[in-house]
Formats: C-alpha cells, sequence, structure tokens
C-alpha cells in the first residue's frame, strides 16, 4: 500500500488532532453552560412557586379573617335578627333589608376581595339578601361552604360552577343573633381575578415563563399567560406535570407543556387548597445562551480546523528543524505547559504554522483559562468541605467551607498535619484510608470526625481520588453531624420502642407480602389467648379467633392500607378459648420496593379491653347524664312558665284589688295588699334569676375572641338608667380581647357593675374596671367605693340565695354573684372578692387570653 506523502500525512494529523480537541473543548464548555442554565432557572422556577404558594396561603387566610369580621359585626346580626323576625311586608323588615344589602355591597364587588355576599338564612338555606342582584331567594341547602359555614369560617376549595361555567371559591361563616344563637350564614364568592392577579405577579418577565394553578378536576384555575382566551379555563391539562403533582407529588421535569412545547417546568402540591402549582419555561429560551456559546464554538473550531488544514499542506516543503520546533512546541502544550509557544523561525509556511498554532493556543490558553477560573468559583462557593493535600499529610488548597464548618482560618489548617485535627478514635482508620489514596485507590463513603476549634467535633463524609504521579490527593467532605444524631437518636428511640413494647404488653408482626407469611412474636399469641403452637399458621388463628363480625372490616382495612399507603390505625374483637372477648388495638405500615409495589406490612398488637371497655362505661354515664341535664332544662322551662302563670295571675287581681278596694278597708288590709304584691314580684324576679342560673352552663355560645370594651360598652347601655338615678360615675381602662361567650361576659360585667350601683353609700358611685395579664389569663378587677363586705362574707356572698341585708334595704334575689361565678367558672377562670367595709369592694374574676402569643405587648402584674 503507498503511504501518504507528508503532506498529506500532516494535514490529516492537526486536523484531527484540532478537530477532536475543538469538538472536545466545545463539548464540555456547552455541558457546563447547558447545566449551570438549568440549575440557575430551576432556582429561579423553585423561588417563584414559593413566593406564589405563600402569597396565595396569606391571601386566603385575609379572606377568611375578613368574611369572620364581617360576620360578627353588630350591626349585621341586629340588622339580620330583625328581617328574620318581622313578617315581609312591614316596614322593618324592607329596612333591615336595605341596611343588610348595603352594609354587604360596601364589602363586595369587582375591586374587593370578596366579588359578592349574601346572608342566607341558616334554616332553610334561602338566600335571604345578596349584594348581587338575582341571588336572592336562591337555596345553598346542601352545598359544602354553607353547611361547614354553620359551625365556623370555612373557604371552599376552588371548584368549577356549572351554572356560571367558571372556577368558583366559595366561603361561609356562622352569623349569630344577639343571644348568641346561629341565625343565618354569611355566605361569600371570593374574586378569582385577585387569585389570579397573585398567580400572574412576575410572570411575563421572560418570553416564555408561565404559572398557573390546576384542580384536582385537571382545569386551569388561573389564566396561564400564553393562552390568552378565557375558554381556557373550561379545558382540562394532562401534562406530564400535572398528573405527578396531583398524584400529590412536588418537583422539576423537562417535558412538553400544555401547548406540546418542550419545557423546563416545577410543580407544587398544595395539601390545605387541593390545587397544583406549577410554573415554566421553554426549554428553547432557558437554553438559548448555551446553544448560542455551542454554536459560536463550533464555527471558530471550523475557522480554527480549516486554517490548520491549510498550514499542513506547506509543512512537507519546509526543513526537519523547524518541523521539530513545531511538534516540540505542540508535544509541550499537549503535556499541560500552556504557556509554551512556536518559535517563529522565518515568515514562511512554517513559520505561518507557527504562527497560527500560536494564536490557537492562545484560544485555547484562554478558554482554559475561563474554565478554571469556573473551576475556582465552583471550590470557593461550594456548601461542602473541598481540599487538596500532599501525601505528606498537609492540606495544599482548602475552600472557604473549612472555616466555616471548623472555625480555623486557612493558615491555622495548613500549618498542621490533618491527622491531628482528626479525633483520636478515627485517627488508625483515617491513617489506612490515607494509605490505600497513595496507592491510587478511589475512596467513597468514608467517615470521621474532625475537631472544631472549639473542641467540639463534626462528623465528615468523604470521597477522594489521588494523583500519585502529582503526589497530590483531592478530597470533598459534607457535613453530615446532625445525620449522625438523628440516626443516633433514632436507634435511642428504637431501644425505648422496643422496651415499651415488653413493658406495655404488645405484640409485633410482620407479614411478607410476596411470600404471604405472617410472622408473630409470642405477645401476639397471648392477646389471641392462645400458647405459641408449633407448626400452625399464624393466619389461621387470627381467622378462628377474630370475632365475625369484625373479620371484613379489618380486612378492608389492610386493603385500603395497601391502595392508597395509610397507616392502618384500627381495632377488633378477639374471642378467647373461654369464651371471653378481648378488645386489640392494631397499628401498621407497608414497606414498598422503588416502584411503589407492597413488599411487607410490619404492625404492632395491643390489649386495650381495659380502656374500651371504661369507655363504653363512660360513654353510657355521659348518656346517663346528657339525659338527666335535658330532662332538667325541660324541667326548669316548663317550672318557670307554669310557676310565672299562676303568679302573673295573682299579681294581676292583687293590683286590681289595691286598685279598687286601697283606703276602703282598714289600715291592715293595705299592708297586706302590698305584701301580696310585692311577694309575688320577688317570687317572678326570683324565678327569672334562678333559670338564668341554670341555663349558664347549658345555653352559653362557644369560646370565641371577644372584644372586651365592646361587652362593656353593652353592658352600660343596659345600665345607663340605673347610672343616671344615682348620679354615678363609671370609668376603665383599655380592656383586653379574651376568650369568651360574649353574651355571658355582657351579663358578667353588668352584674358586677349593677352591684356597685345598688350598694353605695351616701356619696355617688364610683365604678372603675381595670385588666392586667398573668400567666396567659387576664385578671379583671371591678373596683367600687359602697358599703363594702365583711371578711367573713367573702365565700358566702357568692352561693345561690346568700343576702346579706334585708329585701327592703336593697333590693335583689341573692343569685347575681352565684350567677357571675358560674360564668367565669365555665370559662376556666375563678372569681374572689377583697373588701374594707364602709370603704369601697373590688371584685376580681380571670379569664382565658385570646392571643396567648401576643401576650407580651400586654400589661403585665407586679
Amino acid at each position: 500500500m503507498k503511504r501518504l506523502m507528508l503532506t498529506s500525512r500532516l494535514t490529516l494529523t492537526i486536523s484531527l488532532f484540532t478537530g477532536v480537541l475543538l469538538a472536545v473543548l466545545t463539548l464540555v464548555a456547552y455541558l457546563e453552560a447547558r447545566n449551570a442554565l438549568y440549575n440557575a432557572t430551576v432556582a429561579e422556577l423553585y423561588s417563584t412557586l414559593l413566593e406564589k404558594s405563600a402569597a396565595l396561603d396569606d391571601w386566603v387566610a385575609k379572606a377568611g379573617q375578613l368574611l369572620e369580621d364581617v360576620a360578627g359585626s353588630p350591626e349585621l346580626s341586629h340588622a339580620t335578627s330583625t328581617l328574620l323576625a318581622a313578617a315581609p311586608a312591614e316596614r322593618t323588615a324592607s329596612s333591615a333589608y336595605t341596611d343588610i344589602k348595603a352594609y354587604l355591597r360596601n364589602w363586595a364587588g369587582t375591586e374587593k376581595r370578596y366579588q359578592s355576599l349574601e346572608v342566607i338564612d341558616a334554616q332553610t338555606g334561602e338566600v335571604l339578601v345578596a349584594s348581587q342582584d338575582g341571588e336572592e331567594g336562591k337555596s345553598r341547602l346542601g352545598q359544602v361552604f354553607f353547611v361547614s359555614g354553620k359551625q365556623a369560617p370555612f373557604i371552599q376549595n376552588p371548584t368549577f360552577d356549572l351554572a356560571s361555567q367558571r372556577i368558583v371559591m366559595m366561603a361561609g361563616a356562622p352569623l349569630y343573633g344577639a343571644d348568641g344563637e346561629l341565625i343565618a350564614v354569611l355566605g361569600g364568592v371570593l374574586n378569582m381575578n385577585q387569585v389570579s392577579t397573585i398567580i400572574e405577579r412576575r410572570t411575563g418577565l421572560r418570553q416564555t415563563d408561565d404559572t398557573f394553578l390546576v384542580n384536582t378536576a385537571y382545569l386551569f384555575v388561573t389564566q396561564p399567560h400564553q393562552l390568552t382566551d378565557p375558554a381556557v379555563l373550561q379545558r382540562s391539562v394532562h401534562t406530564e406535570a400535572s398528573e405527578r403533582c396531583l398524584q400529590h407529588n412536588s418537583g422539576v421535569i423537562e417535558a412538553l407543556d400544555y401547548r406540546g412545547v418542550p419545557a423546563i417546568v416545577a410543580y407544587r402540591w398544595l395539601p390545605e387548597r387541593h390545587l397544583c402549582l406549577i410554573t415554566k419555561i421553554d426549554q428553547r429560551e432557558a437554553y438559548a445562551a448555551a446553544n448560542e456559546l455551542g454554536m459560536l464554538m463550533a464555527l471558530s473550531g471550523g475557522a480554527i480546523l480549516l486554517v490548520g488544514s491549510v498550514m499542513s499542506f506547506g509543512l512537507a516543503h519546509s526543513i526537519a528543524k523547524p518541523i521539530k520546533q513545531v511538534a516540540a512546541a505542540a508535544r509541550a502544550f499537549g503535556q499541560g505547559e500552556i504557556d509554551r509557544r512556536a518559535t517563529l523561525v522565518a515568515e514562511d509556511e512554517i513559520g505561518l504554522l507557527a504562527t497560527e498554532f500560536n494564536k490557537m493556543a492562545d484560544a485555547l490558553a484562554a478558554e482554559t483559562s475561563q474554565l478554571r477560573r469556573q473551576s475556582e468559583h465552583l471550590f470557593h462557593l461550594s456548601i461542602d468541605l473541598v481540599c487538596v493535600s500532599g501525601m505528606d499529610g498537609y492540606f495544599r488548597m482548602l475552600n472557604p467551607s473549612w472555616s466555616r464548618v471548623l472555625g480555623y482560618s486557612e493558615a491555622e489548617l495548613k500549618s498542621r498535619p490533618f491527622i491531628e485535627f482528626v479525633h483520636p478514635e478515627d485517627q488508625p482508620a483515617t491513617l489506612t484510608v490515607t494509605a490505600a489514596l497513595a496507592q491510587g485507590q478511589l475512596i467513597t463513603s468514608f467517615e470521621n470526625r474532625y475537631q472544631c476549634k472549639d473542641g467540639s467535633y463534626r462528623w465528615l463524609h468523604w470521597n477522594a481520588a489521588s494523583a500519585p504521579e502529582e503526589g497530590l490527593i483531592y478530597a470533598i467532605a459534607h457535613d453530615i453531624t446532625e445525620r449522625h444524631a438523628a440516626e443516633q437518636q433514632i436507634r435511642a428511640i428504637n431501644e425505648r420502642f422496643q422496651l415499651a413494647t415488653r413493658s406495655a404488653g404488645m405484640g409485633i408482626w410482620d407479614w411478607d407480602i410476596q411470600q404471604d407469611r405472617l410472622v408473630w412474636d409470642e405477645r401476639i399469641f397471648a392477646l389471641f389467648g392462645v400458647a405459641e403452637p408449633a407448626g400452625v399458621d399464624a393466619h389461621d388463628i387470627w381467622v378462628q379467633r377474630t370475632h365475625p363480625e369484625d373479620r371484613a372490616r379489618i380486612h378492608a382495612a389492610i386493603e385500603q392500607t395497601l391502595r392508597d399507603g395509610t397507616e392502618l390505625d384500627d381495632q377488633f374483637r378477639v374471642l378467647w378459648p373461654d369464651g371471653s372477648v378481648r378488645y386489640i388495638k392494631s397499628n401498621a405500615m407497608v414497606l414498598r420496593d422503588d416502584k411503589g409495589a407492597p413488599q411487607r406490612m410490619i404492625g404492632t398488637n395491643f390489649d386495650i379491653t381495659a380502656r374500651t371497655e371504661a369507655q363504653i362505661k363512660l360513654a353510657q354515664r355521659s348518656q346517663d347524664l346528657a339525659r338527666s341535664n335535658d330532662e332538667l332544662e325541660r324541667f326548669a322551662y316548663v317550672a318557670s312558665h307554669d310557676l310565672q302563670e299562676p303568679l302573673r295571675m295573682v299579681t294581676s287581681y292583687m293590683q286590681l284589688i289595691a286598685r279598687r278596694y286601697r283606703g276602703q278597708l282598714d289600715a291592715d288590709a293595705d299592708v297586706f295588699i302590698d305584701f301580696a304584691v310585692d311577694g309575688a314580684n320577688r317570687m317572678k324576679a326570683l324565678i327569672n334569676d334562678l333559670l338564668t342560673y341554670s341555663r349558664v352552663g347549658t345555653r352559653g355560645k362557644p369560646l370565641a375572641p371577644t372584644d372586651c370594651e365592646e361587652a362593656l360598652a353593652y353592658a352600660l347601655a343596659n345600665l345607663q338608667i340605673a347610672i343616671a338615678e344615682t348620679d354615678a360615675t363609671v370609668t376603665h381602662d383599655p380592656l383586653p380581647t379574651v376568650l369568651a361567650d360574649e353574651h355571658q361576659l355582657v351579663q358578667l360585667l353588668q352584674n358586677l357593675i349593677g352591684n356597685g350601683l345598688k350598694f353605695h353609700g351616701a356619696t355617688p358611685p364610683r365604678i372603675h374596671i381595670s385588666a392586667y395579664l398573668t400567666e396567659q389569663m387576664w385578671t379583671f378587677a371591678v373596683s367600687d367605693n359602697g358599703i363594702g363586705v365583711e371578711p367573713e362574707y367573702f365565700e358566702r356572698i357568692f352561693i345561690v340565695f346568700q343576702r346579706l341585708h334585708a329585701k327592703d334595704e336593697y333590693p335583689g334575689t341573692g343569685i347575681g354573684l352565684a350567677v357571675c361565678k358560674k360564668i367565669v367558672e365555665r370559662h376556666n377562670g375563678r372569681i374572689w372578692v377583697e373588701s374594707t367595709p364602709g370603704a369601697g369592694s373590688t371584685f376580681y374574676f380571670t379569664l382565658p387570653a385570646a392571643e396567648p402569643d401576643n401576650a407580651a405587648a400586654a400589661p403585665q402584674s407586679s
């Protein structure tokens, strides 16, 4: 075979060398740039997801608080009560209707958080008044926001409304009357335009970025940036990202978007809203810089390759020495001497080749310098501990993470052999690994402890490789101190668990699902009332001993656990050989392989017979107590109703006798008539007060944050006549918000202030109310300048029917303070009095704080 000429060989050799070198450099640079762009894009997408998720949660929370505030408005409550109580044709009904509609429109509209609001009858579900025309008279009965809104403020997750053909979010909140009874539900349609505004914020800054919400029906909840047709909100979106997200996952993938365009897509499952938040950017835009860099380097490489091929053609006509000089320069450059250049011996083809070689070397040196700078950036920015050490045991290079983690300066770390920083117990193993690295071995997953400057130790996980020809070791360490501590904690927890199971009589079972093999420990057999038999299948014992009425249910619960991955938490009955029944509590979890297929189910059983039987007895007693309380309440109502009717008749006839015969009979008769009328009136007051006392614990509303300033205003309004008649002065310090029944709080303040108005001396009453915080409980003080109470009566005055004065001196039934005591005790507080006879009294009572976390800003007791 004919050999190629020198020109052809040089041309082919240089072309291949240059082409391969440029191709490798181009590929490396392209892949590095593409990876950097991918990481930056993922970080940007994740940041967008977190910001949008937080903004959406804040918006929903504020919407719920706004609805609760509107529902708690006294004006709305009063107007709604008036509307429900009045006949439709009455003027009061029309006025109340107008007031409610105006109030609702003040809080709803296209620019407000709620697009519309409506008051719904709590009994019938009929819309009484709505801010939006055309909604009144419609029924909300059975709708989720209406049913849940009766109990507490509730915001329903976005759903597709068939009537309006759009995505809506409904909300509901209870609306109580003045007596604390539920009278209506305040419903609202949230403004989805504001949701779209939140999701679209910062969207569109790049050409193809987009952020949107998808519900569990695979429907768009917000308008995508790149789809302007509003009808898209009625279209389903089935992409790989939405499929993964709606399986309750979060992550990032490279996949087709809703337009079928390749994109980088980040998705986040919002469990509290049952929504999927997705943000994306087209791969074309994300990788544009990398593609442009690759194209530019390819064109540059092609140009360099072309020039090198042309120059090589003339090498055959040059002398050997210049060729050797250029070859020597090329060899040196290829061996890493990137500063080496060819000597220009002449301005001929060899000189031109040397010049072009030098240009190529300059370009490659610049590219190498850039790659070195990039490596240095990664070296300095890495959160892991990166180092280069010599075979002599001293560090050569260290990134800043070493100083951050261990606390030493770089100079301190380089001044001593690294083995001196290693825990004494780990030094032998570390020296063994170092020796293996000196032989050129690769070390992965090695762990040891390094001492910090403060004397503590950090656990490090190492991966290392060596270059024996350079005498260097390259290593990277990850700080696993927290993980190591967590593993130790888990081991301790497991040991305590084993001890607890043995102490508590708990049995453990293991079901190999693939082999269908059930294994029990000895305690499980004891729980089923049998000794551990040899050669008997545990499953057969389970079937024989489990109560027939529980088998199907427990089997269904196990199947459900295998399907959806939830933990098994159930109980069943076991029939012992002696005929007794035992109650068993069972908990279990499923272990799955990488594909999600169930492999094993591991669980625990323990005997809850004593607890269950106690719960059954307690439930029976609770039922008996509830039935007794109902009977007592019905008796109290019937007694009060039936007793007051004859009292009204007696009072009426005695007043009639007084009008007709006063002065016509003797003086004794007039006195007797006055005694009879007064006795009937006192009996009526006594029955009413006794009924009030009996209903404190049965007719109260749930405790909720209550503004004491508003409660005091109501109490003073009820007492305004008594205040005017006694020329009294009532003052108060700023009062807090407490966890209370608003109606009972008004009654409590009214009773205590009324006592100060009633039991006063010669000077006009002066009453002052104050409060201070002590250990998450507000202590209130109601002080007066009245007649005071003797110390021996401090406890007696809170007992029903206990009076310290004759009825002709001070009126009353002796139940007021007993009612106060019962109200305070219902709020988990206490009430007491401090008094100086003739100088006045101070009644103290405590109520729980509504917001314990903000207690630091409240006045504290000294």
